[in-house]
C-alpha cells in the first residue's frame, strides 16, 4: 500500500482472500485496475466514483472504462499491462 498525503492519494493492492474475509476499509475509488480478476475482485467495480476509470485485464483483453467512454482492445506480444494502466493512472493526477 503507498500513500502520499500531499497528493492525497492512496494506492492499495488486495489479496483475494483478504477481500472475502475483511472486505475493503475505504469507500470509493478514482480508478480501479483489475488484472485477471476473480467474482470477488470485481466487487471494487461496484464501489466506485462516478466519474472514476475502471481498467480491467482479462488475458490479453483490455477494457477501460471513463464516463461517457468504453475502450476495448488487446495487448501486443510484447505489450506489457504495466503500460497501460500507469497512462490511466497519471491521467488522474
Amino acid at each position: 500500500m503507498l500513500r502520499n498525503p500531499k497528493l492525497d492519494l492512496l494506492i492499495a493492492e488486495y489479496p483475494d482472500d483478504i477481500l472475502e474475509e475483511d472486505g475493503l476499509f475505504y469507500q470509493g475509488s478514482n480508478i480501479v485496475v483489475l488484472d485477471n480478476p476473480s467474482e470477488t475482485e470485481m466487487m471494487l467495480v461496484r464501489d466506485i466514483f462516478d466519474d472514476s476509470i475502471v481498467v480491467i485485464k482479462k488475458e490479453q483483453d483490455i477494457s477501460i472504462r471513463r464516463p461517457g467512454l468504453i475502450e476495448d482492445y488487446a495487448l501486443g506480444a510484447d505489450e506489457p499491462f504495466t503500460r497501460v494502466y500507469l497512462k490511466e493512472i497519471s491521467s488522474i493526477l
